[in-house]
Formats: structure tokens, sequence, C-alpha cells
């Protein structure tokens, strides 16, 4: 999946569940559902890999593995929802926390939970709590979170329905009928 290279319009204010970033925390964060995660200059331009893994869950709130990226430098921990892009629904949630799985200080890691079946690493289901959704995907399937650092993170597009794939289909035969008629 590729990186996000532009930020979306405007940037969304943080909320009671996510601990305000320390003031010397200021760096931009590109990261995906695969594990592909770098630090970036402000062009959005990769300077320094952080390949997510995939570990025990720090909070024990999934069971199983869940994709884990080490960030640069500390942050205010909390949980962020993520929606999914005109509907709303919760789509991935990110938890910011410390190799002991706080939820209410400052920790260097960050978990991005997805729901299940999508075949990516982040795809673990999401922990049993409620979340606000604080910003939303947008068309392409990426997301920009801000409050003291930038994360910018991608998530799969959504995969096309037969019957969408049908009707493209039949619109592509369509096409070719009506240029082959024209040139008679």
């Amino acid at each position: 999946m590729k990186f996000a290279t532009t930020l979306a319009a405007g940037f969304i204010a943080a909320t009671a569940s996510l601990i305000a970033s320390p003031a010397s925390a200021n760096f931009i964060f590109l990261f995906d559902e695969n594990g592909n995660g770098c630090v970036a200059n402000a062009d959005h331009v990769c300077t320094t890999p952080s390949p997510g893994t995939l570990e025990a869950d720090p909070t024990g709130r999934v069971a199983g593995n869940v994709l884990v990226y080490t960030l640069p430098e500390t942050v205010g921990e909390g949980d962020v929802g993520i929606g999914e892009f005109g509907t709303g629904i919760l789509s991935d949630v990110l938890t910011f926390t410390d190799a002991n799985g706080g939820l209410d200080g400052f920790g260097d890691l960050l978990i991005f939970y997805s729901a299940l079946g999508g075949g990516e690493l982040a795809d673990s289901g999401f922990p049993d709590s409620d979340f606000s959704i604080v910003t939303n995907e947008n068309a392409n399937g990426s997301f920009t979170y801000s409050v003291g650092n930038i994360y910018i993170g991608e998530s799969p597009e959504g995969v096309p329905e037969p019957v969408s794939l049908s009707l493209f289909g039949a619109g592509l035969v369509g096409a070719a009928a009506l240029r082959r008629r024209k040139k008679k």
C-alpha cells in the first residue's frame, strides 16, 4: 500500500480520550496496515524507516498478535477511533501506549487495530471498548490525525463488489461497440 503524501484539509482536535503529546514531540509518522512505517520530513518524504511488527498486544485487550509501531518519541497514551469514508462507522483504532500497555501516561508505541477479515497485518479486530471517532478516512482510504505530531495512515481501498465489476465490464463492452460502430 502506498503512503499518503498529502495532508487532509484541516487538522482534527484531540478528544478527552487522548492526553496531549509533550510539547517537545514534533514528528510526522507515515504508516499502513501492512507494517510499512517511517518517520518523514516536512515534505512527507520518509527519512527513517520504522516498520511495524506483529507481537502480543501490550494492552492485553486483543487476543493474539497485533500490529505495533515504535514511535521516535514518547507521546500521550490513549485511543483514537478512525471512521470509514462516507459512513462514519468505526474502521480502525490507533492506541498509543507503552511496553506495559499503559493508557494514561506517556509511551512510544502505536498499535494499529483494524476490523477482521481484510487480510492485512492490522486486521486483528478491535478491543472490547467504545471508541470516539476522531477523524475519518478520505475516499482513497488514508487518514490524518494530528495532536502535536502528525500521523498519516493508509487503509486498503475497498474491494469492488462483483455487481460493480459486472456493470463496469458491461460499460467497457458498450463503449467498444460504439467506437467500432462510429468507425464503419
